[in-house]
């Protein structure tokens, strides 16, 4: 971000961002952290593309970053790309997310296996029925004490803002552990699709503290589930809410997996 700041040019030039790219940044609070996200996103596109295979050449302006009606964003190719991503029938889920002066993104590429493709590369299930109450999850909180390092404070003493994201993904495994789910000898891998973290407050130096991760089911949908957490201290006091939408990859096949939690709780490659 520190990069993009000095490059002001940026703002104004059409060889990277396309022209309403570039409004939407400069109507945001910080349009160097709006860019910076845009252009992550960008390259996670084009790293995603680049695993297909028989791409036309095409620009970074023909990667348009959009926004749908709840500010999510969304690819929309233009050119030759854009015919060709029409022809193989391709959407992508994109999610965009900022800590401190760092912005990063992950791209999930979509595609019709009646197209002719390969095997390689990421597809949708056909649609899952509508959950009924039998399939409702029964799953619990769960709080985690988490140990913090020394090296997870900045130099004003000050817990990273880096750190926070580290804190929420051990606040899941423990939460996953408790709720008899455990992916690290599974066929499944679990993936962060969408990450929001709200910082509330700062917690001050103390090489052998500890905060506590509350983690908990928020929602769900046939292909995705996302969590509350929030980071807090041991009296209780919340300094940051987070909410992580994740998804369920098949490693072998790399295809996207119904977000079952039969299928998570007995998935091949455990024992028992």
């Amino acid at each position: 971000m520190p990069e993009l700041r000095a490059k002001r040019h940026l703002l104004t030039s059409r060889a990277v961002f396309t022209a309403a790219e570039l409004a939407h940044c400069r109507s945001r609070p910080d349009p160097a952290a709006s860019l910076t996200g845009l252009f992550s996103a960008k390259e996670a596109c084009v790293k995603a593309l680049s695993t297909l295979g028989g791409a036309p050449p095409y620009t970074f302006p023909e990667i348009e970053i959009t926004h749908g009606p709840a500010g999510q964003p969304r690819l929309r190719p233009h050119g030759r790309l854009a015919g060709w991503w029409a022809e193989r029938r391709l959407a992508a889920e994109i999610s965009i997310s900022h800590t401190g002066d760092l912005a990063g993104s992950v791209a999930v590429l979509l595609e019709d296996r009646g197209t002719g493709m390969g095997d390689n590369t990421t597809t949708l299930p056909p649609p899952a029925p509508a959950p009924t109450p039998a399939d409702e999850w029964d799953v619990t909180e769960h709080r985690a004490e988490i140990e913090l390092r020394p090296n997870d404070f900045d130099w004003a003493g000050h817990l990273n803002n880096s750190v926070h994201p580290q804190l929420l993904e051990t606040g899941r495994w423990q939460w996953a552990l408790a709720n008899d789910v455990d992916l690290r000898d599974s066929e499944l891998v679990a993936v962060v699709l969408q990450l929001r973290l709200d910082y509330l407050a700062s917690v001050e130096w103390n090489p052998v503290g500890k905060v506590a991760v509350r983690t908990s089911l928020a929602e769900r949908s046939a292909y995705s589930f996302t969590l509350a957490q929030d980071i807090e201290e041991l009296d209780g006091t919340v300094v940051a809410r987070g909410r992580v939408r994740l998804g369920l990859v098949e490693r072998g096949t790399r295809r996207i997996h119904r977000a079952d939690l039969a299928a998570l709780r007995r998935t091949p490659g455990r024992a028992g």
